[in-house]
This record gives structure tokens, sequence and C-alpha cells, in this order.
């Protein structure tokens, strides 16, 4: 009802927030997502054109309690059927998924669906995709996250039929919207919060919180943000890409050259 009011309840909110969310588990191990993903963690790697192409690198990053993402990027043909197959072979029972783009040429787009449809891997990421396409993958029991850049797009994706979303804010390194992370994650998740799903069946929204996060400030960031999300049931993990290139997997697996490494550290 007045201005001061409403300073009060953000003065509140923000002394209370953290405290809250150290009494939820939202990105620790055997968390609601993780538990849904049958990994330790609720970390997914986020496909890498050329990084996260190599199979050790995936073998990698699922023994180390996160879900490894296969860049397929613009392979076509019997490359793609190969390294999907690979990675199905030497990961077992483990979980992990394959990184596609929505957008690619179909003939393209065609070798990939064909060759994911053949192997099955657990779990999808379509950039720049379609609840369509999703949907496409989830019929075959795939489990498929859509990049969603603006409030609008998700309510039209919810509506859709969408059910796992990315936010990926701007200091992503992939593909990303008009909006910095800050902005994205609290928009979405108050347009989260106004949706009827989340009076009965907030349980079937899996949400990836991305864009900059590779630390444990940046993460505790994306956890306070999600805590709304996660009170209601929604389950709530992050999404990182770049922080993988600084380490020593990404390296021993050949993923990325040590010169390349060395850089990356060395910049300000």
């Amino acid at each position: 009802g007045s201005v001061a009011a409403v300073l009060r309840a953000i003065e509140d909110e923000v002394a209370s927030r953290p405290q809250r969310t150290l009494t939820v588990n939202i990105l620790g191990a055997n968390s609601p997502l993780a538990q849904s993903h049958g990994t330790r963690l609720p970390i997914v790697q986020g496909p890498m054109t050329h990084v996260s192409d190599r199979v050790p690198f995936i073998e990698a990053i699922a023994a180390g309690g996160g879900l490894p993402m296969v860049a397929v990027s613009l392979m076509k043909g019997d490359a793609v059927t190969t390294l999907l197959a690979e990675t199905s072979r030497r990961l077992g029972e483990k979980a992990w998924g394959v990184g596609l783009l929505g957008f690619v040429p179909p003939e393209i787009l065609n070798d990939q669906r064909r060759a994911v449809r053949e192997s099955r891997p657990p779990f999808a990421i379509i950039a720049g995709g379609r609840p369509d396409q999703a949907q496409e993958l989830e019929a075959v029991g795939i489990k498929t996250y859509l990049h969603v850049p603006s409030p609008v797009l998700l309510e039209q994706f919810l509506e859709q039929g969408g059910r796992r979303f990315i936010f990926e804010g701007r200091e992503c390194g992939g593909h990303i919207g008009p909006l910095s992370s800050f902005v994205l994650w609290g928009r979405m998740v108050d347009t989260l919060l106004g949706h009827p799903l989340l009076r009965d069946g907030a349980d079937t929204i899996h949400v990836l919180f991305a864009g900059g996060i590779h630390d444990a400030r940046s993460a505790a960031m994306a956890a306070t943000i999600a805590l709304p999300l996660a009170e209601k049931g929604v389950r709530v993990g992050i999404l990182m890409g770049t922080a993988y290139v600084f380490t020593a997997e990404a390296v021993e697996s050949q993923s990325i050259t040590q010169t390349f490494q060395e850089i990356a550290v060395a910049c300000a």
C-alpha cells in the first residue's frame, strides 16, 4: 500500500532468503533434480562444439556426478552414429545426453535425429529448439530440455507441453537471449510462479539455470533466486559449459589443448 512497505518487503526478503535457501537441498547431492536425472549432483554439462564430443571427457563428467552432454553440432552421417554409439557403450547405465541445434539444415538434423533414436540417450538438449522437436524425442523416451530466453517464450512453451527448460543468460557462451542471467532468472521465476502448473504438477517441471555459473558465489546466486521454485516442488539444477574448460580432465581427454587452457587461465 506504500513505497515504504515495498522497500521493507524487499529488505526482509534480502535478509531471509539466503537463510531459507540453506534449508532446501537445491544444488547438493541427491537433490530432487539429481534424483530425477539419476546422477549424484544436479549439475548438467552444457554441450560445447569441438569440446564435449570426446568420450573420455564425457566419462569423466559422469564419474564426477554430473550429467554430461555430447555436442553433435553440425556432425552428420556415420560420424554422429559412431560417436553416440561409442558413448552409449562406454557409459553403460550412467546418465548422459546429446546436445542438438534445432536450427541446423534439415538434411543434417535428420541424420542426427536418426542417430539419436538409434542410440537412445536418456537425455537431450535442443538449443534454439521448439516444443514439437522436444516432443518427438520425448515420445521415444528421451527427456529433452529446451533453451528459453524470454518469459513470453516460456509461457508459450508451457502451453505447448514443454516441461524441461534452460534459462540461459547473456553471460553464457552458447545460444543466448537478450537478457543477462540475473535479470532473466528473476523474470522466469516470477513467470513460473504465476503459472497454474505450480499448484498441481510442479514436480513435472525441470529447470536448469545457466549463464556465468562457475564457482561458489555464482552457484549460490542461482540457488537463492531459484528458491521459490524449489519450495513449490519444481526440480532445479544448473548448467555449466565454460567452467569445464578449466578442469584437468578437459586437457587429459584432449577435448582442449594445454595451450588453450593456459591462455584461458591467464586471461583477465
